[in-house]
This record gives C-alpha cells, sequence and structure tokens, in this order.
C-alpha cells in the first residue's frame, strides 16, 4: 500500500500519526436539528456521490460515514476538504481511505476482545505511545530513515529535509509537518466494529503484500497495482516510469472493482460449459451414430451386391442352358440329316452302278428301269435340298451390352446422402440486387459431405428474412423444392434498407448465411434524364454499330446488343467498355441475318431474334451455340420476320413478337412451342406489327403495338388484356412504340420511338415521367428503338439513328 505508513496499526497510536497538520475530532451521532452527514465522495471509488442521499451511482449502496474528518473543512470545487497544497486526486484519496478503514478494523480486532475501547470524553486527542511517551510519533523518511518533513506526490513517499533537496525537480514536494503541541480537545475514537459490522459496506479481503508477485522489470517490488490501459500487474516504480501517464489502481481496488463482473462470468461460464458438455455429448452420440449407420449401409450394400451377384450366376446358368439346349436340336437336327444323305447317298451309288452296268451291257429293258428310278431319286434330291448347305447353323453370338450394363451399374446400388449445410451454396439476383416490391429470388444448391451435388430434394430448410431497419420485422418466405437438389426461395422487400437473410438446414447454417442483403428503393424518376455514358458509333469495328435494333443485361451488368445491319452481337461492361463479339453473316448455326431483339436466360445464355433469318437462336454468352428453333411460316413453331423476344426469369419461357404474322409465340425454355396470342386487328387482342416484349415480375406480358400505338398487356393466363395508351405526343401517348423494359419498381421503360423519347409508365397505365429530344447531342435521340435496367437501375437506351447506346 503506498499510504501504509501513514498511520500506525497500533489502535492506541493511529490518532497520533496521522500525517497532516489538523484537528482530529470524534464523529458522533448527528443532534436532533441537524442533518445527518453525506458524504460527497465514494470512499471506495472516489466518484462523487448523489448530494439528496450520499449514494454513490457506480457502487450503488450509500457509503459509509467517512470516521476521520478535519475540525475546519474548506470544500474545494468538487466537495473535498481542502488540506493545503495536498494533491486529491482519485488514486491518493482512495488509497488513503482504505489504509485508514483496514487500520481501524484491525485495531478493532485486537481491541475489542480486552475491553480496552474507553467512553467517549476518555481520550485525549494526543494519546501516548505503545512505550507511554507522551510526545507524537513521526513517520521516518522512506529513503533515509529520518524525520520526515516532506512528501512527493508523484513516489507517494514520505522525504526528510536532505531529500528534499536532492529529489527529482519535476516531481510535486509539499511540506507536511507534524504537530508538536498535543491537543486540548477531548475525542473518542470510533468504534471499528460500527465499521466493520456496518451493513453498507462489503468487507474488504484480507490484505497481504507478501503474497503478491514480484515485479519481472524490478524484481524486488511487489505487483501491487493494476495499470487499465494495457491491461496488467505492475509495481510502484512501473507506476513512475513505464505507466507513469497511465491510468492504474491498486490491486484490492481492482479486486473489489472486478470481482462482481468475475463472478457473473464465471455464471456464464458455468452456463456454457454445461452447454458445452451437452453439445460434446451430442458430438459423442453422433459419432457413434454415424460409425453404426456407416456399418449398417456397408452391410446393405453387401446384400445387394451378394443378391445381384446371385442373380448374375442365376442369370449365367439360364444363358449357359439356354446355348446347350440350342446346341443339343442343332445336334439331333444334323444327326437325322446326315442319316437321310447315308440314305439316298446309298441308293443312289447303287442305282449308277447298275446303270453303269446296263449301258455297258447294252440291256435295254435294264437301262429303261433303272432310267426312271434315278429320274425319281433325282427329284427326291432336289426336293429335300440335298446337296445343299445344312439347314443348321453354328452361330453363337453373345452380345454383352455392356453400355447398358455399365449405366445399370452405376444406378445398381446409389448412395443418397443429406446436404452437408458448410458446403451448400446460396446464389441468384436476390442477394446482390433486391429491389422494393420487386420478387427477388434466390437458389440453393445442396451438395453432400464428400461436396457432390445432391440430386434429391426433401430436405426441410430454415429461412428467415428480417428488415434491420424496422427492429427486426420479419418478412414472408416462399421456399419451393425444386426436387433436384436445389431450392427455389422468393421473397418481395417491402422496404428499402438493410435486411438479413438465415438459410440453415438442421439448425446449421449454409456457406455465406446470414447474409445481408441492401435493398435498393428503386430509381427516382423526379430528376430522371440525366446521361452518364455514352459509347459506340456507326461503322464495322469494335464497339461500333449499323443500325442497332435490340439490347438487354445480366446480372454483372454486362450489356449484350444485338448490331443489327453487322449481322453480329456484341457484349460491352457496365460502363460501355466493348469485350468481344460473336456472330457472323450466314444460315449456318451461330451466324445471324439482321439480328434483332436479345434477351438473357435464368442460366445466363443469351437469345436472339435471328430477324430475317426467321428464328430463335440461343447461345453462350461467349457466343458458343446451343440451339435454335423456329422457321419461316406462319403454322405452329414457324414465324415471320420476328423482332423482338423476352424471357420469364420465374420459369424460363421464352416470349417472340411474330411481327409479320401479327401474334405472339410463347416457347418453354427448350423451343417448344406452348402457345400463341392474337392476330392481325385493332381490337384488345389483336395486333398490328407487335414489336417490344417484356415480362414483369407477376408473369404478364407486355407488348407494344407497333402500328396501333399503344401498349397491351397481357394477363399470365391468357385470356384477358387490357390496353394502355393512345396516337398522340402527349403524357401517357406514342407514336410508333417498339421496345419495352420492366424497372426494378416494376414500372414500363418504353421506347416511344417516332416521338425520339423515353416514356416511364406506371402498370395502371399513369404517366411517370418522359425524357429525350430529337437530336444527336448526349440525352438526345433518333429512334431509339429498344430499352433495358442494368442492375444498379441505370436505363440503357438503343439510339438506333445515331448508331450509339446512351445510359441514363
Amino acid at each position: 500500500m503506498a499510504f501504509v505508513d501513514l498511520i500506525s496499526r497500533n489502535p492506541e497510536q493511529r490518532l497520533s500519526r496521522f500525517p497532516f497538520k489538523t484537528d482530529i475530532v470524534q464523529v458522533a451521532p448527528p443532534a436532533p436539528n441537524m442533518l445527518p452527514f453525506r458524504p460527497t465522495l465514494c470512499p471506495r471509488c472516489f466518484a462523487p456521490c448523489n448530494p439528496m442521499n450520499g449514494v454513490c451511482p457506480s457502487c450503488n449502496p450509500i457509503p459509509p460515514p467517512i470516521p476521520l474528518v478535519p475540525s475546519v473543512p474548506r470544500p474545494d470545487a468538487m466537495g473535498m476538504p481542502d488540506y493545503g497544497d495536498i494533491n486529491t486526486d482519485r488514486f491518493m484519496m482512495t488509497n488513503m481511505l482504505h489504509v485508514v478503514n483496514d487500520v481501524l478494523r484491525e485495531g478493532d480486532e485486537k481491541v475489542a476482545p480486552e475491553n480496552n475501547v474507553t467512553s467517549p470524553g476518555d481520550v485525549d486527542t494526543a494519546p501516548t505511545s505503545s512505550a507511554g511517551s507522551s510526545s507524537p510519533q513521526t513517520t521516518p523518511c522512506g529513503r533515509c530513515g529520518q524525520d520526515y518533513v516532506a512528501f512527493c506526490i508523484e513516489c507517494h513517499d514520505f522525504l526528510c529535509s536532505s531529500c528534499v533537496s536532492s529529489h527529482e525537480k519535476d516531481h510535486r514536494v509539499i511540506d507536511t509537518p507534524v504537530s508538536s503541541q498535543p491537543s486540548s480537545r477531548k475525542t473518542t475514537p470510533p468504534s471499528a466494529s460500527a465499521i466493520v459490522q456496518s451493513p453498507i459496506v462489503e468487507p474488504l479481503p484480507p490484505f497481504n503484500e507478501e503474497d503478491y508477485q514480484n515485479c519481472e522489470r524490478h524484481s524486488e517490488e511487489k505487483l501491487a497495482f493494476f495499470c487499465q490501459e494495457c491491461v496488467e500487474l505492475v509495481c510502484k516504480s512501473c507506476t513512475l516510469k513505464e505507466h507513469a501517464r497511465h491510468s492504474y489502481m491498486t490491486l484490492r481496488e481492482a479486486y473489489m472493482r472486478f470481482r462482481p463482473t468475475v463472478e457473473e462470468l464465471l455464471g456464464k461460464t458455468h452456463v456454457e460449459i454445461n452447454m458445452l458438455d451437452l453439445s460434446f455429448d451430442a458430438a459423442e452420440k453422433m459419432t457413434q451414430s454415424v460409425v453404426d449407420k456407416s456399418q449398417e449401409a456397408v452391410d446393405g450394400v453387401h446384400k445387394i451386391f451378394q443378391a445381384h451377384r446371385e442373380a448374375l450366376a442365376q442369370r449365367e446358368k439360364e444363358v449357359c442352358a439356354q446355348i446347350s439346349a440350342i446346341a443339343d436340336l442343332r445336334l439331333d437336327s444334323l444327326t437325322k440329316e446326315r442319316e437321310n444323305i447315308e440314305t439316298v447317298l446309298k441308293s443312289l451309288r447303287s442305282l449308277s452302278s447298275s446303270a453303269e452296268k446296263a449301258l455297258g451291257e447294252n440291256n435295254h429293258g435294264q437301262m429303261l428301269v433303272i432310267h426312271f428310278k434315278l429320274l425319281e431319286k433325282l427329284q427326291n434330291c432336289n426336293a429335300y435340298g440335298f446337296g445343299r448347305n445344312p439347314v443348321e447353323d453354328d452361330s453363337f453370338i453373345v452380345r454383352s451390352n455392356t453400355s447398358a450394363a455399365q449405366d445399370a451399374l452405376k444406378n445398381l446400388c446409389k448412395l443418397t446422402t443429406a446436404p452437408y449445410p458448410p458446403l451448400c451454396t446460396a446464389v441468384g439476383e436476390g442477394l446482390f440486387h433486391p429491389r422494393v416490391n420487386r420478387l427477388c429470388t434466390v437458389i440453393l444448391c445442396t451438395k453432400d459431405r464428400a461436396g457432390e451435388a445432391c440430386l434429391e430434394g426433401g430436405e426441410r430448410l430454415f429461412v428467415q428474412l428480417k428488415s434491420i431497419n424496422s427492429g427486426g420485422t420479419q418478412l414472408p418466405v416462399d421456399i419451393r423444392d425444386n426436387q433436384d437438389g436445389s431450392y427455389s426461395i422468393n421473397f418481395r422487400p417491402r422496404q428499402k434498407g438493410e435486411h438479413q437473410l438465415v438459410i440453415a438446414i438442421r439448425g446449421q447454417h449454409v456457406q455465406g448465411s446470414p447474409f445481408t442483403l441492401i435493398v435498393d428503393g428503386g430509381r427516382e424518376y423526379g430528376r430522371f434524364g440525366v446521361v452518364t455514358q455514352v459509347f459506340g458509333s456507326e461503322g464495322s469495328q469494335n464497339a461500333q454499330f449499323c443500325r442497332p435494333w435490340g439490347i438487354c443485361c445480366d446480372q454483372q451488368g454486362n450489356v449484350i446488343v444485338g448490331d443489327r445491319s453487322n449481322h453480329r452481337v456484341q457484349v460491352f461492361d457496365t460502363n460501355g467498355v466493348f469485350k468481344y463479339k460473336f456472330g457472323t453473316e450466314g444460315v449456318r448455326p451461330g451466324q445471324f441475318n439482321r439480328p434483332a431483339g436479345v434477351a438473357i436466360t435464368r442460366e445466363g445464355h443469351v437469345v436472339v431474334a435471328d430477324k430475317d433469318n426467321h428464328r430463335i437462336q440461343v447461345l453462350k454468352i461467349d457466343g458458343t451455340f446451343l440451339f435454335m428453333f423456329g422457321s419461316k411460316g406462319g403454322n405452329d413453331g414457324q414465324m415471320i420476320y420476328p423482332y423482338d423476344v423476352a424471357v420469364n426469369q420465374v420459369d424460363g419461357r421464352i416470349a417472340v413478337t411474330d411481327t409479320g404474322n401479327h401474334r405472339l409465340l410463347i416457347f418453354s425454355q427448350d423451343g417448344i412451342l406452348l402457345g400463341k396470342f392474337g392476330y392481325k386487328g385493332y381490337l384488345c387482342g389483336h395486333f398490328d406489327s407487335p414489336r417490344g416484349i417484356a415480362f414483369n415480375d407477376d408473369g404478364h406480358i407486355i407488348v407494344s403495338d407497333f402500328n396501333v400505338h399503344h401498349i397491351l398487356v397481357i394477363h399470365p393466363d391468357g385470356t384477358t388484356a387490357r390496353i394502355l395508351g393512345s396516337q398522340g405526343n402527349g403524357n401517357g401517348q406514342f407514336m410508333r412504340p417498339q421496345g419495352i423494359a420492366v424497372d426494378h419498381m416494376g414500372n414500363f421503360i418504353i421506347a416511344d420511338t417516332r416521338n425520339n423519347r423515353i416514356v416511364i409508365m406506371h402498370p395502371s397505365g399513369h404517366f411517370i415521367a418522359k425524357f429525350g429530344v430529337p437530336g444527336s447531342a448526349p440525352g438526345q435521340f433518333d429512334r431509339p428503338t429498344s430499352v433495358c435496367v442494368l442492375p444498379d437501375g441505370r436505363i440503357a437506351v438503343v439510339d438506333f439513328g445515331n448508331s450509339r447506346i446512351q445510359l441514363f
């Protein structure tokens, strides 16, 4: 303790060695007309107390009354008595109060049993020492042992007159003379038991510096302090050197401050230990279960293959028996055939010999008889086919059917395990570009413990979507099992801001979960129409166009343009930088003849309306041909000059504007015709040269009717439709509209071609905004033909007549 020498540990001397020049008085109970004493500072933590009740806001209980107070206190700005030049910082005063409390309690324990505590008024303010001397006791200098005359604030040590002159010049040293004249005032020492047994003060732990460890830097000193900034134990010298400007406290004070926290942490630790014990037990059980189940699976595999081995052996016997049976039949037939041949052969040989003899002897009668016999035999030989190949053959062809057998073996015993959450991945636009009021989709692809894709569904998922900005409000989520090991998670955010998406399997997060989603509130069209990027010019080189028509973008923001009169497709990044191109003029797969509309599938493939080849081609994003469908004509599945295509991102359906036949064609994602809608006319459900087409999130089909100057919105079931707009140049009117896109809020963005502008319209038909005027400057148009919405909300426009692309 820094102030261990301030007060004698002998209770008879404890009042005579107080280091400050002051009179000491007994704290008596307050008189009836006086208010009780309430300290202004807490003696435990030295924080300011509540002036109304004396309660410390940090320690909570009402601090005990301070037993020793000066007779003439002069409160300073913080309410502490002023003792001259002495520093009243928290460290010094806290230690002093602790020592006082400790010494009083220790003395009370020694005096109380002997009944040596005198009654009030019987003790002089300058009690004699234990040796009976009436002179006041002094504290020796901490360096040389002489009587002290001063005290160093930084060193917390007493100094004699000689040591003061040689002490560090930058330390604060104050004079602290000890009174040599005993006071005439009587005082009664406060009862130590009243302090120790007070229900307000928690008893301090036993204090013994000998139990402290030695400092590694200063081996002769004890680690009696705690540095709060470095979180380590330090000694007295450390507080003056290495930790001079740090905030520190005594080890006793640190113990009292952190003990409640340690006890709380200890309770939490016990709870966590119990939970870990349960987890360990569960892991042990699961370990044994894995061993048992794997052995059961191995035994099952042995049984399956043993059964198939027996079946193979049986099949082997059956095939061999079949071969033997056929061989026996053939052998019997050949034996009979040989016997017949031998009989005929013997007869013919006999007749031949007789005929030769008759001819040699000129026996006319015998010759005539033999003639008819030979004729009959030869006719019989021809009838039975004698002289030709045997009726039986030796063919025994065994076909192994290896490929079928190998496929059967692969599917013979197929192992299926549950998905392993840490290897399951989530993908989809819903993770990266969620929009308010837009249907967002996340695809969960499951994998087993070996990292192989799961091919079966049936797993129960836990999916939770919360809006962080609205206090954790949960949003509805739709989960669809695709029965192929993947799951579609659909949701529709209702407000912008931060959301949290949790995806778990059997209580374990999948890879990347929980996901933080930043939902975009959609584009504000109040100050719309500012050009952010313009790229392209007329020509046939890279990044040049010749009468471009269609445009779309993928989830990464790449821009795909149908360069119509250059008979190719060009791909740019989200900033309009050219990346690559594919396609040449021709009729073969991967070649084009004036391609127009383009669209992107859920898998990232490009669908191209090969207009003058009267077909649709599907290619990879790098131009690799996949398949095509359609041909010139008006029958089912045929088309004439298809201008535009659109892909439903939910079910993959492909919609085509069959412009020459004045109708729409709906195909599956594999190019199989599913239905058609409309024919030439001017009523609802009729078309006159339909051009642009798009799907919205609800599955409605939006079509621009080029020659009728309006927009048609068709219900997903194709039974009803409604018309938006009319001919003209006012708000909500069009002149030969073409390309259509749907923004993240579900609004329609329409290329009003002959009005040289872009129109934004609410799905209800309400006009929202427009921008663009005729011209070639940025922000101006020459017959815009197509539009698309990038993932970041920007709008890309094909400026057909100016052979360029503009981003807004």
